[in-house]
């Protein structure tokens, strides 16, 4: 298991063409990458109350954003310390994927944990929209990241968000917005408190339903197989990593990086996630989303 995601990141960002197997194998990994960090949302949330809300929300909120920052240390990480910027852009599509794979298991705290990661300033500054960088993702990841942009918008207390959410009951919220809605409360005395607590409940239940079908905790119920360093350096090392990651100097030579092609993947049923642990030889609304994210610092 040691080292098997950064064999995998040298795999993406030496191939030049994906073959049938290779982009099987891709998406697979994608898959099983989404539903790990899936159930590992469900567990975190499993572990906070009602009750801790009011005797101590700086801790919910501090436990809510745990997961965040743990995964916006593994994506800064894998992208900026790529030995180029075409290799980084390949692992910014394959984290993109990642975030389209958990959009479509309609959970939305993964979907934006990976979007406020991609979107901060020491990557924003590579690719973001008005940025050299950004010619060479493929069309279909600027398209994505155009359409994120439009979900987490934050005006009207993210008011596209909220839409969203309250069309549907299926959609596993993002913590970011738990954290911001419980910042004011006091007490029950009104209708708004109640349905945060309501939220908390439902989004609890749900995860516990999902939990009990999957089977219960294992070893790799953490971020381990991530292979995050315990030494986490500080934030300004990647805020250095991205000013050393410079574009190519001729823009006339920019050329999307190749990707594999978006495919409806479904695991079969010899197809588990313990796949993912196998040795392998193998805008200006983002501008506006940044400074409404989550602080990766508490």
């Amino acid at each position: 298991m040691k080292h098997n995601h950064y064999k995998f990141i040298q795999f993406l960002t030496r191939k030049e063409e994906f073959s049938d197997k290779d982009t099987q194998m891709y998406y697979q990994r994608v898959s099983g990458y989404a539903d790990n960090l899936d159930r590992l949302s469900r567990i975190l949330l499993g572990q906070i109350s009602g009750f801790d809300i009011f005797s101590n929300k700086r801790s919910v909120q501090t436990k809510l954003a745990s997961a965040s920052n743990q995964l916006a240390y593994r994506i800064w990480s894998d992208v900026l310390e790529a030995p180029n910027l075409q290799a980084a852009a390949k692992i910014y599509s394959f984290w993109v994927d990642v975030a389209i794979q958990a959009g479509k298991n309609k959970n939305l705290d993964v979907e934006s944990n990976i979007y406020n990661a991609l979107t901060n300033i020491k990557i924003d500054r590579i690719f973001g929209a008005h940025k050299d960088g950004y010619q060479l993702l493929p069309h279909r990841i600027q398209q994505t990241m155009r359409q994120l942009a439009q979900r987490y918008d934050p005006n009207g207390n993210y008011a596209t968000l909220r839409n969203l959410l309250n069309k549907s009951s299926d959609y596993f919220s993002p913590f970011f917005l738990l954290a911001k809605d419980i910042e004011h409360i006091q007490d029950l005395s009104t209708p708004h408190e109640r349905q945060v607590l309501n939220a908390l409940e439902h989004y609890q239940n749900q995860s516990a339903s999902l939990l009990a079908e999957r089977g219960p905790h294992t070893a790799d119920d953490d971020f381990s197989w991530l292979d995050i360093a315990e030494d986490n350096k500080e934030l300004s090392y990647f805020g250095q990593l991205s000013r050393n990651l410079k574009p190519v100097k001729h823009k006339a030579e920019y050329t999307a990086v190749s990707m594999p092609e978006s495919i409806h993947y479904k695991p079969t049923s010899d197809c588990k996630n313990d796949l993912l642990f196998r040795d392998e030889s193998l805008s200006d609304q983002v501008q506006r989303s940044r400074s409404y994210a989550i602080d990766l610092c508490c």
